[in-house]
């Protein structure tokens, strides 16, 4: 049995999976755990940071319609924890990260990062053993940051895509939810490591911040 993780607004998912299960998903947040490296000098810079708002909100629902665990919901944070990934990579490779709200006024910082999520694929994948059950699942996102000059103009564009998996062997459903944000975090992990590396590596970067 394979349950496929489907996105939904917040008020409607609550709406559907309320008609169809009769209780409230289990919310599972994604804690990444940040960039694999460390970098001893920093780039000194005060740096903006622009998430997009459908990276932002995003949530996967898992619904499970049959054989183990049939009717449970997962709502998976996963735009919470994509704002983290990338957060942590900036802050591995800047002094000074700062989130805003919208395109700010650039004179009280050197450049602007704006992070827009391109992709996100999925699938979990449940298998009956003789004790237990095993679950499996994959996580695919795709997420682009490009980093802005003073007057808004591109210095360095980049796309971090990377694939992350967990299985293991479950005997309840309270199991389930984590098994997949593990999947997830294992995604985002590697895809804050590529960005932070990107980013402190890139000539293009180095040159506008050498030269401020």
């Amino acid at each position: 049995m394979r349950a496929k993780g489907v996105v939904f607004s917040v008020a409607m998912g609550m709406l559907v999976i309320g008609a169809i299960s009769g209780c409230a998903p289990k919310v599972i947040p994604v804690v990444p755990s940040g960039p694999a490296i460390n970098y001893p000098e920093k780039i000194n810079a005060t740096v903006a940071v622009l998430f997009d708002e459908d990276l932002t909100t995003y949530i996967d629902r898992f619904s499970i319609t049959e054989d183990f665990c049939a009717g449970h919901t997962y709502d998976i944070m996963l735009g919470n924890g994509m704002v983290d990934a990338v957060k942590s990579a900036l802050e591995a490779v800047f002094t000074n990260v700062v989130v805003v709200d919208t395109v700010p006024e650039m004179d009280k910082y050197d450049a602007l990062a704006r992070v827009t999520l391109e992709s996100v694929d999925n699938d979990a994948e449940i298998t009956e053993l003789t004790f237990g059950h095993k679950v499996k699942v994959r996580y695919d996102i795709s997420i682009t940051v490009n980093l802005l000059d003073k007057n808004l103009k591109l210095i360095y564009p980049y796309n971090a895509s990377a694939i992350g998996t967990k299985s293991n062997r479950v005997t309840s459903c309270s199991e389930v939810g984590d098994i997949i944000a593990e999947s997830a975090e294992k995604c985002l992990n590697k895809i804050s490591t590529d960005i932070a590396q990107a980013l402190y590596s890139a000539k293009q970067v180095q040159d506008y911040f050498n030269k401020k």
